[in-house]
């Protein structure tokens, strides 16, 4: 008997977001746990940690693309007020009084 661990993603981009090629914004990512010469729980154990780390490096690099793609968006708005604009609306203030 064959077993596997499940994960399911899904993600709500904001509007406007590029889609990246071949992804999806929901997805269900499957790992199998082999178990068929298991014979003790330590194996066991060991086999379900080599497919929780294999989850976890798929996952994270399909993430960072969709950082990466949020990412773009972010950079295409309006820049926010700077430091040096801030210390110059400060000074204002303090020359004023």
């Amino acid at each position: 008997m064959s077993k596997a661990l499940k994960v399911i993603c899904n993600l709500h981009p904001p509007a406007g977001t590029v889609i990246p090629d071949s992804h999806r914004p929901s997805k269900v990512y499957e790992f199998k746990v082999p178990t068929a010469d298991i014979e003790s729980n330590s194996e066991f154990y060991n086999a379900l940690r080599e497919a929780v780390m294999q989850a976890k490096a798929r996952i994270g690099a399909d993430l960072t693309v969709w950082r990466d793609a949020v990412g773009m968006l972010e950079n295409e708005k309006e820049p926010k007020k700077g430091q040096n604009e801030e210390d110059e609306d400060a000074n204002e203030g303090e020359e004023e009084s």
